[in-house]
Protein backbone atom coordinates (compact mmCIF):
# COMPACT_ATOMS: atom_id res chain seq x y z
CA UNK A 1 0.00 0.00 0.00
CA UNK A 2 1.28 3.42 -0.96
CA UNK A 3 0.39 6.37 1.26
CA UNK A 4 -0.13 9.68 -0.46
CA UNK A 5 0.35 13.08 1.14
CA UNK A 6 -1.86 15.84 -0.20
CA UNK A 7 -0.28 19.27 -0.56
CA UNK A 8 -2.42 22.39 -1.00
CA UNK A 9 -0.82 25.34 -2.77
CA UNK A 10 -2.42 28.74 -3.32
CA UNK A 11 -2.67 30.08 -6.85
CA UNK A 12 -3.30 33.57 -8.20
CA UNK A 13 -5.98 32.09 -10.47
CA UNK A 14 -9.75 31.97 -10.16
CA UNK A 15 -9.55 28.22 -9.55
CA UNK A 16 -8.11 28.98 -6.10
CA UNK A 17 -5.80 26.58 -4.28
CA UNK A 18 -4.67 23.42 -6.06
CA UNK A 19 -3.50 20.07 -4.77
CA UNK A 20 -0.48 18.01 -5.61
CA UNK A 21 0.46 14.70 -4.04
CA UNK A 22 3.64 13.02 -2.93
CA UNK A 23 4.37 9.39 -2.11
CA UNK A 24 7.31 7.09 -1.68
CA UNK A 25 6.96 4.32 -4.25
CA UNK A 26 9.51 1.49 -4.32
CA UNK A 27 11.65 3.62 -2.02
CA UNK A 28 11.65 6.60 -4.39
CA UNK A 29 9.99 9.93 -3.60
CA UNK A 30 7.46 10.85 -6.29
CA UNK A 31 5.53 14.09 -6.74
CA UNK A 32 2.30 14.22 -8.73
CA UNK A 33 1.88 17.74 -10.19
CA UNK A 34 3.83 20.77 -9.01
CA UNK A 35 1.53 23.72 -8.45
CA UNK A 36 1.64 27.10 -10.23
CA UNK A 37 4.73 29.04 -11.34
CA UNK A 38 4.86 31.30 -8.30
CA UNK A 39 7.46 32.01 -5.64
CA UNK A 40 4.93 30.87 -3.04
CA UNK A 41 4.65 27.47 -4.76
CA UNK A 42 8.41 26.96 -5.04
CA UNK A 43 8.81 27.97 -1.38
CA UNK A 44 6.06 25.52 -0.41
CA UNK A 45 7.77 22.68 -2.30
CA UNK A 46 11.13 23.50 -0.69
CA UNK A 47 9.54 23.41 2.77
CA UNK A 48 7.37 20.29 2.36
CA UNK A 49 9.18 18.05 -0.15
CA UNK A 50 12.69 16.71 0.34
CA UNK A 51 13.91 17.89 -3.05
CA UNK A 52 17.25 16.12 -2.65
CA UNK A 53 15.38 12.80 -2.40
CA UNK A 54 12.80 13.58 -5.08
CA UNK A 55 13.24 11.08 -7.96
CA UNK A 56 10.08 11.42 -10.07
CA UNK A 57 7.73 14.29 -10.95
CA UNK A 58 4.62 13.15 -12.78
CA UNK A 59 2.56 15.86 -14.43
CA UNK A 60 -1.05 14.69 -14.80
CA UNK A 61 -1.87 17.33 -17.41
CA UNK A 62 -0.28 20.56 -18.55
CA UNK A 63 -2.48 23.24 -17.07
CA UNK A 64 -0.40 26.04 -15.61
CA UNK A 65 -1.40 25.18 -12.02
CA UNK A 66 -0.30 21.56 -12.47
CA UNK A 67 3.05 21.90 -14.28
CA UNK A 68 4.09 25.44 -13.31
CA UNK A 69 7.09 24.37 -11.21
CA UNK A 70 8.28 21.55 -13.52
CA UNK A 71 11.12 23.52 -15.08
CA UNK A 72 12.19 24.86 -11.68
CA UNK A 73 12.23 21.32 -10.27
CA UNK A 74 14.22 20.12 -13.28
CA UNK A 75 16.87 22.78 -12.58
CA UNK A 76 16.72 22.25 -8.81
CA UNK A 77 17.48 18.54 -8.65
CA UNK A 78 17.85 15.16 -10.31
CA UNK A 79 14.19 14.13 -10.48
CA UNK A 80 12.93 12.75 -13.76
CA UNK A 81 9.99 14.75 -15.11
CA UNK A 82 7.17 12.84 -16.84
CA UNK A 83 4.64 14.53 -19.14
CA UNK A 84 1.52 12.99 -20.67
CA UNK A 85 2.07 12.07 -24.30
CA UNK A 86 -0.46 14.53 -25.73
CA UNK A 87 0.99 17.35 -23.63
CA UNK A 88 4.49 16.44 -24.80
CA UNK A 89 3.26 17.26 -28.30
CA UNK A 90 2.43 20.76 -27.05
CA UNK A 91 5.99 21.28 -25.95
CA UNK A 92 7.62 19.75 -29.02
CA UNK A 93 5.33 21.76 -31.33
CA UNK A 94 5.21 24.94 -29.20
CA UNK A 95 6.95 27.23 -31.70
CA UNK A 96 4.76 26.02 -34.55
CA UNK A 97 1.60 26.46 -32.44
CA UNK A 98 2.56 29.99 -31.43
CA UNK A 99 3.43 30.94 -35.02
CA UNK A 100 0.03 29.63 -36.14
CA UNK A 101 -1.75 31.63 -33.43
CA UNK A 102 0.02 34.86 -34.45
CA UNK A 103 -0.82 34.19 -38.10
CA UNK A 104 -4.52 33.67 -37.28
CA UNK A 105 -4.61 36.83 -35.15
CA UNK A 106 -2.92 38.75 -37.96
CA UNK A 107 -5.50 37.41 -40.43
CA UNK A 108 -8.23 38.63 -38.04
CA UNK A 109 -6.86 42.16 -38.24
CA UNK A 110 -4.59 42.45 -35.21
CA UNK A 111 -1.71 44.74 -36.07
CA UNK A 112 2.00 43.95 -36.09
CA UNK A 113 2.73 46.12 -33.03
CA UNK A 114 0.04 44.31 -31.01
CA UNK A 115 1.30 40.88 -32.09
CA UNK A 116 4.89 41.81 -31.24
CA UNK A 117 3.79 42.97 -27.78
CA UNK A 118 1.76 39.77 -27.30
CA UNK A 119 4.78 37.70 -28.31
CA UNK A 120 6.92 39.52 -25.71
CA UNK A 121 4.36 38.68 -23.02
CA UNK A 122 4.28 35.01 -24.02
CA UNK A 123 8.08 34.90 -24.10
CA UNK A 124 8.26 36.01 -20.44
CA UNK A 125 6.61 32.76 -19.35
CA UNK A 126 3.92 34.67 -17.44
CA UNK A 127 1.10 33.03 -19.39
CA UNK A 128 2.68 29.71 -20.30
CA UNK A 129 5.69 28.82 -18.17
CA UNK A 130 8.34 26.96 -20.11
CA UNK A 131 8.12 23.20 -20.23
CA UNK A 132 11.03 21.23 -18.83
CA UNK A 133 13.74 20.56 -21.42
CA UNK A 134 14.36 16.94 -20.44
CA UNK A 135 11.33 14.81 -19.82
CA UNK A 136 9.97 11.37 -20.43
CA UNK A 137 6.53 10.30 -21.54
CA UNK A 138 4.35 9.17 -18.62
CA UNK A 139 2.11 6.65 -20.29
CA UNK A 140 2.66 3.92 -22.81
CA UNK A 141 1.15 4.55 -26.21
CA UNK A 142 -0.17 1.95 -28.55
CA UNK A 143 1.49 1.51 -31.92
CA UNK A 144 -0.27 4.63 -33.17
CA UNK A 145 2.03 5.45 -36.06
CA UNK A 146 0.47 8.87 -36.52
CA UNK A 147 2.12 10.07 -33.31
CA UNK A 148 5.12 7.74 -32.95
CA UNK A 149 8.53 9.28 -33.33
CA UNK A 150 10.89 6.35 -32.88
CA UNK A 151 13.97 8.53 -33.33
CA UNK A 152 13.00 10.64 -30.30
CA UNK A 153 14.54 9.45 -27.01
CA UNK A 154 11.59 10.92 -25.10
CA UNK A 155 9.45 8.08 -26.41
CA UNK A 156 11.49 5.43 -24.61
CA UNK A 157 8.98 4.67 -21.92
CA UNK A 158 10.27 3.72 -18.50
CA UNK A 159 7.15 4.54 -16.54
CA UNK A 160 3.55 3.59 -17.18
CA UNK A 161 0.84 5.50 -15.37
CA UNK A 162 -2.85 4.72 -15.47
CA UNK A 163 -5.41 6.86 -13.64
CA UNK A 164 -8.88 5.51 -12.89
CA UNK A 165 -11.79 6.87 -10.82
CA UNK A 166 -12.07 5.60 -7.26
CA UNK A 167 -15.07 6.12 -5.01
CA UNK A 168 -14.84 8.04 -1.70
CA UNK A 169 -11.05 7.87 -1.41
CA UNK A 170 -8.34 9.54 -3.42
CA UNK A 171 -9.77 11.06 -6.60
CA UNK A 172 -7.73 8.61 -8.61
CA UNK A 173 -6.31 5.14 -8.33
CA UNK A 174 -2.77 5.11 -9.44
CA UNK A 175 -1.16 1.95 -10.75
CA UNK A 176 2.52 2.53 -11.04
CA UNK A 177 4.53 0.16 -13.18
CA UNK A 178 8.28 0.36 -13.11
CA UNK A 179 10.84 -2.21 -14.08
CA UNK A 180 8.16 -4.88 -14.21
CA UNK A 181 7.04 -4.23 -10.62
CA UNK A 182 3.49 -3.20 -9.87
CA UNK A 183 2.21 -1.17 -6.92
CA UNK A 184 -1.29 0.07 -6.32
CA UNK A 185 -2.08 2.97 -4.03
Amino acid sequence: MVNFTQHTINTPYMVGPVHCYSATINGELTLFDTGPPTEEASSYLEEHIDLDKLRHVIITHCHIDHYGQAMWLEKRGDATIYLPFRDSLKTSLHGKRMHGMYRILGDLGFGTAYLEELQKIFNTGAILPPFPKNYKIAEQRSADKKYRREDNDRNKYSLFLFIKPRCNEHPELINYYRSGKHNTG
